[in-house]
């Protein structure tokens, strides 16, 4: 099954959420990439139990620009965009 997730605020300021719903028990990592590809950010790495999460991220050291993130979580991925305003 594919993995439900959202991201908030969209701008950010300095700091964003990403909430997401998981089926089972699993590891999750979450990377931040600016638009050349390159990783910025890892938010978060580790195991969490089955059920919806709300992980903080503080955004305050990354300059204005639109970024994308990626969720990994057993064979499943999920990747999409949002803006950081200063």
């Amino acid at each position: 099954s594919e993995l439900s997730l959202s991201v908030y605020p969209n701008p950010m300021k300095n700091k964003g959420f990403f909430n997401f719903i998981l089926p089972e028990q699993d590891y999750v990592q979450i990377d931040i990439f600016n638009p050349l590809g390159r990783k910025v950010s890892r938010v978060f790495q580790g195991v969490l139990k089955k059920g919806n999460h709300l992980i903080p991220w503080n955004c305050h050291t990354l300059p204005s620009g639109v970024y994308f993130y990626r969720v990994l979580s057993k064979g499943r991925k999920k990747s999409g965009v949002f803006t950081i305003i200063r």
